[in-house]
């Protein structure tokens, strides 16, 4: 199966989605801005991009809209 990340995968939507996916045999990486219990991605710091390298999807369930 797929090597998925979801950003954003810690919110009331990508919770829901990162469920689902594993569910569906997925390796499922979560992503958060702060971190905290998961990957860090922001997606306002480019810096932070290369975490999406090595992945076959990137699911954006985040709330940024900068």
């Amino acid at each position: 199966m797929a090597r998925i990340i979801v950003v954003g995968g810690r919110g009331f939507y990508g919770a829901r989605v990162v469920e689902r996916l594993r569910s569906l045999g997925h390796d499922v990486v979560v992503a958060s801005r702060s971190g905290h219990g998961s990957e860090r991605v922001d997606l306002c710091d480019s810096a932070t991009f290369g975490r999406l390298d090595g992945v076959d999807v990137v699911v954006n369930c985040s709330d940024s809209v900068g």
